[in-house]
């Protein structure tokens, strides 16, 4: 449809229906199809379509990743509950996004880090939109972070209109801090999420 339209496939609004998702799987469980496949190959690569036909445990945890370094070095060795990490490679199409809300059963947490800019946050809201469990990753040592870190290019580079209404409270928290340091803060200088960050801020007071 696009050829015909534009002259070329990847031209216009249109998505391809089928889009390739990556995967890293962790967990107790050395034989685990996603956990041993990770181990013997780094990570799992599939289509959006066969999302649906992956074997998962009554609970377990979901990662969303936006930059491929930060993927790349995600390592949870000792996890006593499933985490399936995904690569969402910036803005992740919205087919891939789709077939992730609709696993079952739903990851029992859902937690999603990504770079702390604007461009960031609406990558964040799309996924929150689909899956609403979703949580923003927010290390408690963010506004160090952003002190020592902070890169103002980031937020120039973006355009204003990349800049939505922000409902979640930890993004209204972010936008605080861009606006303080007019900078945003690259995911990559920040530590992978523990396995406490996954918890619920009730579990968090217990």
């Amino acid at each position: 449809q696009n050829i015909t339209r534009r002259r070329s496939s990847k031209a216009g609004q249109t998505t391809h229906d089928v889009q390739p998702v990556l995967l890293k799987g962790f967990g107790p469980d050395p034989g685990a199809p996603l956990v041993q496949l990770t181990r013997q190959n780094g990570l799992v690569g599939l289509t959006s379509d066969r999302l649906n036909g992956l074997s998962l445990p009554q609970s377990w945890w979901l990662l969303t990743v936006e930059n491929w370094e930060s993927f790349y070095r995600l390592d949870y060795p000792e996890s006593a509950t499933l985490i399936v990490a995904v690569y969402l490679g910036g803005h992740v199409a919205e087919v891939a996004l789709t077939a992730l809300a609709c696993l079952a059963p739903p990851p029992a947490r859902a937690l999603h880090f990504g770079d702390y800019d604007w461009t960031g946050l609406v990558i964040f809201q799309r996924v929150q939109a689909l899956l609403p469990a979703a949580t923003l990753y927010v290390p408690a040592n963010i506004e160090t972070l952003f002190q020592r870190h902070g890169n103002r290019k980031l937020i120039e580079d973006q355009a204003a209109s990349a800049r939505p209404i922000y409902t979640h409270s930890a993004c209204r928290a972010i936008v605080e801090l861009i606006a303080q340091y007019n900078a945003g803060l690259e995911q990559e200088i920040v530590p992978q999420p523990t396995e406490f960050d996954f918890s619920t801020d009730q579990d968090k007071q217990r």
